[in-house]
């Protein structure tokens, strides 16, 4: 990397010049080098624009008795060195060992020579040949500031004459002052001296005191415990400094201290102290390290480490600056912390210490190629200014060196300070980011370069055009690329040339196969890169949409589509769902070209041309083309569900019902507008020529998740199901004989019908099983229709059985279950089912729900308990009923334990043993016993409530006339009629409803 730093001389061979109008050694006298009169002056209300050819001395026409680059003959009298200095604009304002200010006006060199200066005024501060210790320049208070002899005086910026204005005394004691900002340069455009009020801290032996400049006086005070501050420096709100012992922060605001690092005096003569950025200093240890603090006391980066305890220390972000005892200023780097450069100084010019400095001239960059100087050094009798190369410069510097990250770093850098820092910053970043990405492209590494390019915001069209195969997509319609997009494109060239690059670099000897193989990877691998840069152009890039131009997105669209069509469908068919800006005589061709099939007749389907979508995707599904990307039928139900074109829909369906019913049925089932719409009976009729299965399948949903109740659609279901029954079946004979087999089986094992069938994998009882639960669970079928068609068939005895009972022939089912089929266990659950089913409510239990419950349980109760006796009656009636004991016995111990012992003894045959019997029994008389005595105490609770509810009327009648309800009697809250045998009765004699008591109208009477 070159050289950043360059020093141009700013004053040289200063000496102490005659006086004009009075003794180089009397106090207050005022001189003037050059002799000229009407010296411009800054003023309060001279705006910048008026300081630049008026307040500063580049803007005069002629300049005489400028000292240019020769020394000024030294006189005989006093001599005099710098002890301090600080510089502003073209500005130069030196403190003197001899208690001397001394304010020099600079104009700017021509291109590689110093600077020419002359003296404006020089004064004596009064305060003896005592040097100036420090010397700080305020221009937006016209004001600078010269500390001697431990007294800060305040003079004119102008005439260094003290300030002629209350409250602007010297103040005495002061040992340090510092300000918020290292370059008190005055924002291009304000006004100096202007409603402005600068603060500046003051170190004090005991004290840290804030004085407000502008209006003048101490705004805060803060005490100092470990003795005085030997250096300060202050950004923002935040204080480093150093006393004897130790670094410390002091937070202005509130005044609390942190100590940092101790210092050993006994192994560094003074401690320094610099700002590096907004929020971080530099300080230097006893031991030679250079360690960064943020304004938090936190370590922010790695240390720097010194020859020798450096002289001085300064720092132009982004490079620290230490003057070594050796004539040498040592330069780090802030942001590697690794020493960039070295600049000897002559041996015979002892320099001394660097000072802040604010000088910007149009040379500076236009002519010199330098950043504006911020740090200036000074020696015994000159001044230099330390100039470093516009960052721009040492940027393109490292991109020459082949370093492009450390490029990238450095702009940065000083991007992310001058941002932090409010202050403007070239727009060129996006430049460095771009030409570092084609750096790191050109050399293979497209992964690193794709995050510079995003960064820099590169036009899409330059990757795009790179690609031999692709440039055809700028071809016409009016494309054209930026001065900076064809600058990149220059720098790239070709991916053929970068491959071909490469490989002769690395690769020389390879033979033609190998190349070839290496060839193709790295280019697959920079489409790679093409495409991401494309999708991140497309998706993340708010730009995207209003300032690339049609063309533009015409060729990322494409190029995406070109990619994507390679090797990556789902991408491909994500981009196209997403909408794309070419135009159908793009698109089909890539499509077509690549047997994107699927792809296509998604394409299709957004362009509302359905028919030419379906016709391709049946060609997928018969195999007539290949796409490994087509998933199945369910793409096409998805097409026909939303079209509202009937040819098409039932052209398609219709293939689609033949292949797969099942899938079929979506397209009409499919929660979508035209299905909410559909005529069902249409869709029924067509069903029905096309396929059984899908009539049933669509049957179903329309009954069990639509929930239409029309007794048609659930009578056409259960024919479709007794077909079904009758198709597998063949014959009644093989229902017969499906019966046999249970009845043979339910002697070895206890189960019932419906359970047996659950059990077998054959599809006729698949068939009966689907049939029967649909017949148990709908209520709107027509049943005699259905009882005909299977008396007429035979067979079907457990569908006979729940016809019957839904039809209330209840006796006719359980003689099925009891005596055709030996099914006890399905006649048992049939009376528990049969009763639990939903009683009719009458309109007065409608009233009260629980009353309705109540009601209906003890319905269901009688129910089960006749069906129950039914259903013994038919066990005892049978031929073998002898037989049957064990089912009675368990019916009666079990669901039976609720029927009543008066109802059964009836039944029992005499020559049964009681001790079969004694469980029931038991059960039964310990329950009629239990209910008589609990109606006994019921009995007796309530007439004691009764005779308690008289006695409060007998009461209540005698403090009030009972109140009469005639037709005529109105509810006083709502003025409708009273019927209800609750209600209130006011003390005025009227009558008001429970709900209507504390209404308004009620409250009122």
């Amino acid at each position: 990397m070159a050289n950043p730093f360059t020093l141009v001389p700013l004053l040289t061979s200063i000496a102490s010049p005659q006086p004009v109008n009075g003794s180089a050694g009397s106090p207050g006298a005022s001189e003037d080098a050059s002799g000229v009169q009407g010296q411009p002056s800054l003023s309060a209300g001279t705006s910048a624009s008026a300081r630049s050819t008026a307040g500063s001395f580049f803007g005069r026409v002629a300049s005489p008795s400028f000292g240019g680059d020769a020394s000024l003959q030294k006189d005989s009298g006093p001599r005099w060195n710098i002890e301090s200095l600080d510089a502003w604009d073209q500005n130069v304002f030196v403190g003197t060992s001899d208690g001397h200010v001394a304010h020099y006006y600079v104009d700017q060199p021509p291109l590689g020579q110093s600077f020419k200066w002359r003296l404006g005024a020089r004064r004596n501060l009064g305060l003896g040949r005592k040097p100036v210790e420090q010397i700080l320049a305020l221009p937006a208070e016209l004001t600078v500031l010269a500390l001697c002899d431990s007294t800060l005086s305040f003079l004119d910026i102008n005439t260094l004459g003290p300030v002629s204005a209350p409250n602007f005394e010297s103040v005495r004691g002061v040992l340090n002052i510092a300000t918020s900002s290292t370059s008190p340069s005055v924002p291009q455009g304000s006004e100096l001296g202007i409603d402005r009020a600068t603060v500046v801290t003051l170190g004090k032996r005991r004290s840290i005191q804030r004085w407000e400049v502008g209006k003048g006086g101490m705004l805060t005070e803060f005490p100092l415990s470990d003795g005085p501050p030997l250096t300060m420096r202050q950004r923002s709100s935040t204080l480093c400094l150093a006393d004897t012992s130790n670094y410390r922060l002091v937070d202005l605001s509130s005044g609390r201290q942190s100590v940092l690092l101790p210092f050993d005096r006994s192994l560094a003569p003074r401690p320094l102290v610099a700002v590096v950025n907004n929020d971080e200093f530099i300080i230097a240890t006893s031991t030679a390290l250079g360690v960064f603090l943020s304004g938090r006391g936190d370590a922010t980066r790695g240390t720097l480490q010194w020859s020798s305890y450096p002289k001085a220390i300064a720092c132009h972000f982004p490079y620290t600056l230490a003057l070594l005892p050796n004539n040498t200023i040592q330069i780090h780097s802030v942001i590697t912390q690794s020493v960039v450069q070295n600049l000897p100084l002559p041996t015979l010019q002892d320099p001394r210490a660097f000072s802040s400095a604010s000088i910007d001239t149009p040379s500076l960059r236009s002519l010199a190629n330098y950043e504006p100087i911020e740090v200036a050094l000074f020696g015994a009798d000159w001044a230099s200014a330390v100039c470093m190369t516009r960052i721009e410069d040492q940027v393109e510097t490292l991109f020459l060196a082949g370093d492009a990250e450390s490029a990238v770093v450095l702009a940065e850098a000083t991007y992310e300070t001058a941002k932090t820092a409010k202050l403007p910053y070239p727009e060129n970043l996006h430049s460095v980011y771009r030409k570092a990405g084609c750096a790191l492209f050109s050399d293979i590494l497209f992964e690193e370069s794709l995050t510079l390019f995003k960064k820099g915001i590169l036009d899409p069209a330059v990757l795009i055009l790179i690609f031999p195969d692709l440039a055809a997509l700028a071809a016409g319609d009016g494309f054209q690329l930026s001065e900076a997009s064809l600058e990149v494109l220059g720098w790239l060239g070709s991916i053929d040339e970068i491959v071909e690059q490469h490989l002769q670099k690395n690769y020389p000897d390879a033979d033609s196969d190998i190349r070839n193989s290496f060839s193709v990877a790295l280019v697959s691998n920079a489409r790679e890169t093409l495409i991401k840069y494309l999708v991140h152009c497309r998706e993340n890039v708010p730009p995207f949409a209003p300032d690339l131009d049609d063309p533009r997105k015409r060729m990322v669209d494409t190029a995406l589509m070109e990619g994507y069509a390679e090797n990556d469908g789902d991408a491909l068919l994500a981009l196209l769902e997403s909408g794309v800006a070419c135009d159908e005589e793009t698109v089909i061709p890539i499509l077509k070209g690549k047997n994107r099939w699927y792809a296509l007749a998604r394409y299709f389907q957004s362009k509302t041309r359905a028919k030419e979508a379906l016709d391709l995707l049946e060609k997928l599904a018969d195999g007539n083309l290949k796409d490994k990307d087509y998933p199945g039928l369910q793409c096409i139900i998805e097409i026909l569900s939303a079209t509202s074109d009937d040819e098409v829909l039932w052209k398609h369906a219709s293939w689609v019902l033949l292949r797969d019913p099942a899938l079929g049925v979506e397209i009409f089932t499919s929660a979508t507008e035209r299905n909410r719409a559909v005529d069902k009976e249409d869709v029924l009729r067509r069903l029905s020529s096309i396929s059984k299965k899908a009539k049933r399948l669509y049957l179903e949903w329309l009954i069990h998740e639509s929930g239409l109740e029309e007794s048609q659609y659930h009578t056409d279901l259960a024919i479709i199901y007794f077909e079904d029954v009758t198709s597998a079946a063949t014959t009644h004979e093989r229902l017969k004989e499906l019966d046999e087999v249970f009845t043979a089986s339910s002697l070895v094992i206890r189960q019932s019908f419906l359970s047996f069938l659950s059990k077998r994998e054959d599809l006729l009882s698949k068939e009966r099983l689907a049939f029967i639960s649909f017949l148990t669970s709908s209520r709107f079928y027509q049943a005699p229709i259905l009882l005909a068609r299977m008396l007429q068939f035979g067979g079907f005895s457990v569908e006979r059985a729940v016809v019957y009972s839904k039809t209330g022939e209840h006796e006719k089912a359980l003689k099925i279950f009891a005596q055709e089929l030996k099914d006890f266990v399905g006649a048992e659950e049939y009376c528990i089912n049969a009763s639990s089913e939903t009683v009719p409510e009458t309109e007065h239990e409608q009233e009260n729900s629980d009353r309705a419950l109540e009601s209906n349980l003890k319905r269901s109760k009688n129910l089960r308990n006749a069906l129950l006796l039914t259903l013994i009656r038919l066990y005892l009636k049978s031929t073998d009923r002898d037989s049957l004991a064990g089912e009675v016995v368990r019916l009666l111990n079990g669901s039976g334990s609720t029927i009543e012992l008066h109802e059964v003894l009836p039944l029992i045959p005499d020559q049964w043993s009681l001790t079969l019997l004694q469980p029931f029994l038991l059960r039964a008389m310990r329950r009629n016993y239990h209910d008589r005595t609990e109606g006994k105490i019921i009995y007796q609770l309530a007439k004691l409530e009764n005779l308690k509810i008289t006695g409060r009327l007998f009461h209540s009648m005698k403090e009030r006339e009972p109140m009469v309800l005639s037709r005529a009697t109105a509810c006083a809250g709502c003025s409708t009629r009273i019927t209800e045998p609750f209600f209130v009765s006011l003390p005025n004699g009227t009558a008001v409803h429970l709900k209507c008591l504390y209404t308004e109208e009620a409250t009122d009477k």
